[in-house]
């Protein structure tokens, strides 16, 4: 009953951030709590009055019925694909704001510009 690695953890924060609402409340506590606040099976089942199996029953269900939803829905798969998207429209966006500073663009054209870039900004945030 190791600790997930770095790599795991951030996955399952992802998974958690689309699909969390589909974990009991059992389920979401547990893996919020491993996951996320880093506790120990034994400190959730203080916390919960859950025994430290049950704990680690509803992290491995959990875990298992977030995958399970990621393989049919895709969403987390979706969502990357769209930060990567808007990560190259923002680069672009600041490329172009560079090159009408220094051609001396129309401001309406420069104010655009900006107006993209701080909702790029935004969205990644």
């Amino acid at each position: 009953m190791d600790s997930a690695s770095g790599n795991d953890r951030a996955k399952i924060a992802l998974l958690m951030d689309c699909y969390g609402k589909m974990l009991t409340e059992k389920q979401f506590t547990a893996m919020d709590l491993y996951f996320q606040e880093d506790f120990t099976l034994s400190e959730i089942s203080e916390q919960t009055g859950i025994t430290r199996q049950g704990v680690w029953d509803n992290i491995k269900r959990g875990e298992r019925l977030l995958v399970e939803m990621e393989t049919k829905l895709h969403l987390v798969d979706r969502l990357n694909k769209i930060k990567e998207k808007i990560t190259a429209a923002s680069a672009a966006a600041e490329n172009l704001r560079e090159y009408a500073g220094e051609k001396f663009l129309p401001s309406e054209m420069i104010n655009d510009l900006d107006i993209m870039i701080d909702s790029f900004r935004e969205i990644l945030e």
